[in-house]
This record gives structure tokens, C-alpha cells and sequence, in this order.
């Protein structure tokens, strides 16, 4: 690396010291090399978003929500059947229930599988809402292959999570 001297060659910048593997020419000013270093750093994560999206067909935009993680949880869901079948681990858009609210969030969720990561949240649900959960209480453990989970509490402050499957994952193996 070496310092720019000449200023005549510049474009009235401050010269910068560059650095020879990111491949700028020996003239180009701290503005010129910033744009460069932003469009090498943009199309890298261009790049990353989609390989990361590609574990997500068919959702929409924003989504899973920028608070989702890789899981490497514990959850509990209520189901119906013991041991649960397919009709337990459906999104509430694949069952195309009604959204009470279409905001780009809840939408988003709409797409994720409604989890809690505390049994005794699960507990509570099932005796809090009777009809409306589930007769038994299915465990999977999720890890990062699984998909992605964000903490989703309802106004209660609860251990809720949605998750998200990857696509190609047998969500109901995952629960016993």
C-alpha cells in the first residue's frame, strides 16, 4: 500500500491509502473508493439475502420478521392428535384463516407456526382457551437447519414464538 501524492490526479477528494486486493487504482479519493467498497459490500449481501431467502419459498416480502434468528430452541405447540399430524403444524395462511389485523407484520407471521419456548405458557394456553388450542402438548427440538424463530408475544408478555420452517422440512417429525 502506498499513499496518493498527486492531487492533480484526483477529483478534488482527499486521497486515501488503498489497499491493492480491492483492486482501485492508485488516483481514487476517499469518495470514489467508499462508493466502490459499498457496491463490493452491497452485492455480497445481495448475494447472502437471496442464498439466505432461498431457505424460504412463498413468503412475503420482509419476511421471516428482522428479529427472526436460526432456532436452536426447545418448543411446545397444541395439536389436536397425539402423535400430532399434518393438520397440526399448518400456518394460519395455509389453513387461509382471516387476519384480524394486515399489517406487513402480522402478515409475515401469518406464515410462521405459533410455538412457546416455556411449557408452562403452553400449559396455560390449553387451559386458558379449551377449544381454541389443542388437546395435547407436541416438543420439538429446532435447530439453525430447521429455520428461523422470532419471539412474538401477544400483549401479555409470554414465552410465544413464531417459527418458520425451511423449505423441505418435516415439521411433523419434529414433534413428539
Amino acid at each position: 500500500m502506498r499513499p496518493i501524492l498527486r492531487l492533480s490526479d484526483l477529483c478534488g477528494h482527499i486521497p486515501v491509502l488503498l489497499l491493492p486486493a480491492l483492486r482501485f487504482s492508485t488516483t481514487e479519493c476517499a469518495r470514489c473508493a467508499r462508493r466502490k467498497i459499498f457496491s463490493l459490500l452491497y452485492s455480497a449481501e445481495r448475494s447472502a439475502r437471496a442464498t439466505y431467502m432461498s431457505r424460504f419459498s412463498g413468503l412475503p416480502a420482509n419476511c421471516p420478521l428482522a428479529a427472526a434468528r436460526q432456532c436452536n430452541d426447545t418448543v411446545y405447540r397444541l395439536t389436536q392428535g397425539n402423535p400430532p399430524v399434518a393438520d397440526d403444524v399448518l400456518t394460519y395462511a395455509e389453513e387461509g384463516r382471516p387476519l384480524k389485523y394486515n399489517t406487513p407484520s402480522a402478515v409475515c407471521k401469518s406464515y410462521g407456526i405459533s410455538v412457546f419456548t416455556d411449557r408452562r405458557d403452553a400449559v396455560h394456553r390449553q387451559q386458558a382457551w379449551p377449544n381454541g388450542g389443542g388437546t395435547y402438548i407436541a416438543t420439538a427440538v429446532l435447530t439453525a437447519k430447521d429455520g428461523d424463530i422470532a419471539h412474538t408475544p401477544p400483549k401479555m408478555a409470554t414465552s410465544h414464538h413464531t417459527w418458520w420452517p425451511c423449505d423441505g422440512v418435516d415439521r411433523v417429525s419434529l414433534f413428539k
